[in-house]
């Protein structure tokens, strides 16, 4: 009987593991221990209770206002000693995120195997995203196995010197994900709308009011078109959305939506623009024309394909992005995928078939 830990700490991270959560629990001889850390507690309540999916222990390790020097050292502190007190013969992490280096980090100190879903993403630049592009980096020398989700991401980790033979092109879970939790639904939204998702911590001031602006002067532009904004908990990206856009009759500032509610507006809206990666992910999947309001991606497949802009935080480029799309029907269609760029949904069986 093997154990394995899967390592949660963040909405987007239960999403993409809950597909190999499930495939590990078909699995015969595994026992799966399900530890979360609590990293976004408020936003992966609501993905447990839509998925049917408890953790096996909660660390709820977030603080108010935690620093990420506090939120690395008391992830440390509580991995630790609940690692050595499993003994577990494989742990897995996904992406990105301070919780999963910790946890990648606190394994290899126990002499873990540690496997790494969603490897090789690289914007190439260290400041964007921040901390993101740090920690995967550190990750990947942690590793033992890379599961990675394109050809991209495989191709950035043989460069970097990674051994083939430990590298798995798997295509990303979030297929798997969409395809399980997705469902044909409408919402009540007056037809055509612009989804937004902004969260990055590097946009917090300047960066996040000029994109702010650009959808002020985009709603006056476009009067036909409804602009949906689903808000982070983040208070300080809270704060500049509602002082620079509360009151704008064409712009809806709505409370985080539940993640098959959010797939529903995913799906019926007319445009997508984010500064998510998971957001950049799920619009190829649901086919969905996508403008990245940030500096850099580590997602660069569906820039290059042509069914996304890569446009940054000034006003100017956003209008000037939003504006063709919307007044180009020719330029729309061509930014509907029409190629799976992250797999064929098969990626969690790939990963588990892999490892046993």
């Amino acid at each position: 009987m093997k154990k394995i830990l899967v390592i949660t700490s963040t909405r987007p991270d239960v999403i993409k593991l809950f597909p190999v959560i499930r495939q590990l629990r078909r699995t015969k001889d595994v026992k799966i221990v399900h530890l979360h850390t609590g990293q976004h507690a408020e936003l992966a309540d609501d993905i447990f209770q839509d998925l049917d999916l408890k953790p096996d222990i909660d660390l709820q390790i977030m603080q108010p206002e935690q620093t990420l020097n506090q939120l690395m050292t008391n992830l440390m502190e509580a991995l630790g000693p609940k690692i050595a007190e499993l003994i577990p013969d494989l742990t897995i992490v996904q992406g990105d995120t301070t919780s999963a280096l910790a946890g990648a980090l606190s394994s290899f100190y126990a002499a873990i195997p540690v496997a790494h879903v969603e490897a090789g993403l690289r914007s190439h630049d260290m400041q964007n995203p921040f901390p993101e592009e740090a920690n995967r980096k550190m990750i990947s020398t942690l590793a033992t196995w890379h599961f990675t989700p394109t050809l991209l991401a495989t191709n950035n980790l043989l460069a970097e010197g990674y051994a083939k033979n430990t590298i798995v092109q798997t295509g990303n879970t979030i297929v798997d994900a969409v395809q399980a939790i997705s469902k044909d639904t409408k919402n009540d939204i007056p037809l055509p709308y612009l989804l937004i998702t902004l969260h990055r911590r590097e946009h917090i001031g300047a960066p996040l009011e000029q994109i702010c602006e650009a959808l002020k002067q985009i709603s006056e532009k476009f009067p036909a078109y409804r602009i949906i904004i689903p808000m982070h908990p983040n208070p300080q990206v809270r704060q500049t959305i509602r002082s620079s856009l509360a009151g704008n009759k064409q712009i809806q500032l709505i409370e985080p939506l539940q993640y098959p509610e959010f797939l529903s507006y995913l799906k019926n809206c007319h445009v997508v623009i984010t500064d998510s990666g998971g957001v950049q992910e799920e619009a190829m999947v649901l086919q969905k024309p996508l403008v990245v309001v940030r500096k850099t991606t580590e997602r660069m497949e569906a820039i290059e394909a042509g069914y996304a802009k890569l446009v940054g935080v000034e006003t100017d480029a956003i209008v000037k992005a939003i504006s063709q799309i919307l007044t180009d029907e020719k330029q729309y269609d061509l930014m509907i995928a029409q190629e799976d760029l992250y797999g064929d949904g098969k990626a969690a069986e790939k990963i588990v078939n892999a490892l046993f």
